[in-house]
């Protein structure tokens, strides 16, 4: 899993293959639907208002209802622009329709105006007919849209229009129809919600390839907050209507009882498969619904207990469906329309089932960001970040930017320092930061402070009793094939020092199902000579049996003498993604310590 932290947007856990991470930025107010962009994007009206920048021998010319781009090759290619206008730092959808299947064809978006001027787009290389999708967000209020040919083809269908961003790495966003409300999702917390869903305000995607799952696993996964009594409610629908659905669903919502449905269908409802949450979630709380399709079996999890299952049948064969569009607040037919008091946040998608502990941490690290006064972004204005520094003895994260440093525990931050909070600074700008056993050492542009907690000892003893620093710690890594990798942090050997070293190592093949289920013991004794290099006392020694499936992984304790340090080394398997962890126990002896 992986979580992302701005000053203006934090995803929360985003697990596996994610699709799509919406409603997790931290912008409040009412966001108003923008209506198209581009004038002529439809090509009604020919090629009028496009400007053509063709190159060579290329030229762009009016199809019927389309625009035909009659490009050659690179040196020849076919290039029209218009502009429209957008609002600095607002994010834009954009997107059109290219007839090639091959990769000949660009959709630009950029601030400035010509063929060869910076732009952030995409090479179109799938079926014809298929919609390119990409968000955009802007620096100018005025941004130039573009399509590029270097083969004979037509475009039509493109279109900007204001959205709400997707902060996946697919950066496909959500379009608002009508007006929507966005607010705090308690008083003071940076996390926003939006509400004021109805039959014509709502949220809508066009066409997302990425959203077809076919016969695959998937997940949807949103917190929401809805009222007692608000009837059926709509936070997930993918599916295509014209006067009536056709081909595949999936809709996530409640029913009128209040409680969480999943269905899905492959078939425009002929036949349907449904789980439904057996108690009801409309309580007027947040509460975090996912709703997986694990292999053989859907489930609904509610927070983080599994509240039912239901074994897929024939109904849920494929669940691609090239015609279908995702709508939150109201379903394709205009029914089950949330209330205008329900709240939807933090709504993502994924080809992925999550594990159940997974869906349990999401869950423990997610609902402190739903309490009054939380902090979920970065402190500051600066997302440039410079340092990272954990300590695990306090289970907090300190991240230094160029202005301030932030502490996070969990995804909650709990503390920001800049110099305001710190007299030994006179700049913002940090450049490091080093953070353990609760003293935080903060490096700025100009100088160097420190941050001790004074309670820190006491807390330790009243809570888990005194903790060991520098004497046990662990360490972790990730190997994708055999090849040797040396796990962090590693055990640093001083001049006249004798170390023994204990390494419990175990490896756990990264997802759902350990095919591997790897542990090896390993002890040995290191020196150090005044002046000398790190050697060792005989050999490496195997305590115990190991245990592993495939032969040829292994695991054992490495000297590098460049940096002076002793490591645990470990070999995963071929083709397969190992996450390793071991606890290393180290007794040190030095002449420092001994007089005779």
């Amino acid at each position: 899993m992986v979580a992302y932290t701005t000053t203006a947007y934090a995803t929360g856990w985003m697990p596996g293959d994610i699709r799509g991470a919406w409603l997790c930025d931290g912008e409040t107010g009412a966001i108003t639907a923008s209506g198209e962009l581009v004038a002529n994007g439809d090509f009604a009206s020919g090629i009028s208002g496009w400007t053509d920048l063709s190159t060579g021998s290329a030229d762009v010319t009016a199809g019927t209802g389309v625009m035909d781009l009659n490009g050659v090759d690179a040196s020849n290619s076919a290039i029209a622009e218009r502009s429209f206008a957008t609002e600095i730092g607002k994010t834009y959808l954009i997107g059109a329709d290219f007839s090639a299947a091959s990769e000949n064809f660009l959709l630009q978006v950029s601030e400035a105006s010509g063929w060869d001027a910076g732009a952030f787009g995409f090479t179109k290389s799938s079926s014809a007919g298929q919609e390119v999708l990409f968000q955009y967000t802007a620096v100018s209020t005025t941004s130039y849209v573009r399509v590029r040919g270097f083969a004979a083809g037509t475009v039509d269908n493109l279109s900007a229009k204001k959205a709400v961003a997707d902060r996946s790495y697919n950066a496909k966003g959500l379009i608002p129809n009508g007006t929507l409300s966005r607010n705090a999702v308690a008083t003071g917390a940076d996390m926003v919600a939006f509400s004021g869903f109805s039959a014509a305000n709502y949220l809508e995607q066009p066409y997302n390839a990425d959203l077809d799952f076919g016969t695959g696993n998937f997940f949807i996964r949103t917190w929401c907050k809805v009222p007692v009594a608000a009837g059926s409610q709509t936070f997930f629908s993918r599916a295509a209507y014209g006067g009536a659905y056709s081909g595949s669903a999936i809709i996530l919502g409640t029913n009128g009882g209040g409680q969480i449905v999943l269905s899905v269908s492959d078939d425009a409802f002929a036949t349907l498969d449904t789980v439904t949450d057996p108690s009801a979630t409309a309580d007027n709380n947040w509460h975090a619904v996912t709703a997986a399709r694990r292999g053989s079996t859907f489930e609904l999890w509610v927070d983080k207990v599994r509240v039912a299952t239901a074994a897929v049948s024939s109904a849920a064969g494929s669940l691609s469906n090239a015609s279908a569009t995702l709508r939150v607040g109201l379903r394709q037919a205009g029914d089950f329309i949330n209330n205008a008091s329900t709240n939807v946040a933090m709504l993502q998608t994924g080809a992925y089932a999550p594990t159940p502990a997974q869906i349990r941490r999401m869950y423990d690290d997610e609902k402190a960001l739903f309490q009054a006064n939380a902090r979920a972004f970065l402190g500051g204005t600066s997302n440039n970040v410079r340092s990272i520094s954990e300590d695990e003895s306090r289970g907090t994260l300190a991240v230094a930017t160029g202005d301030g440093v932030s502490v996070f525990s969990g995804l909650r931050r709990t503390t920001y320092h800049d110099a305001s909070t710190l007299a030994a600074l006179t700049t913002d700008s940090m450049r490091s930061v080093a953070a353990g056993a609760g003293i935080l050492l903060l490096g700025s542009a100009a100088e160097a402070g420190v941050y001790q907690d004074s309670v820190f000892g006491k807390e330790a003893v009243l809570d888990h009793g005194p903790r060991q620093v520098g004497d046990r710690f662990q360490a972790r890594g990730v190997t994708t094939d055999a090849t040797p990798l040396d796990l962090a942090p590693r055990v640093m050997i001083g001049e006249r020092e004798t170390v023994l070293i204990e390494a419990r190592i175990l490896g756990r093949v990264y997802g759902a199902t350990d095919s591997e289920r790897l542990s090896y013991i390993r002890k040995a004794t290191y020196y150090r000579n005044a002046g000398g290099v790190v050697e060792i006392q005989g050999s490496v020694q195997t305590i115990g049996t190991d245990t592993e499936v495939t032969a040829g992984a292994d695991a054992t304790l490495q000297i590098d003498t460049t940096p002076q340090t002793v490591t645990p080394r470990v070999t995963g398997v071929a083709a397969t993604r190992i996450v390793w962890q071991a606890d290393i126990t180290v007794t040190r002896y030095s002449e420092d310590q001994s007089h005779a």
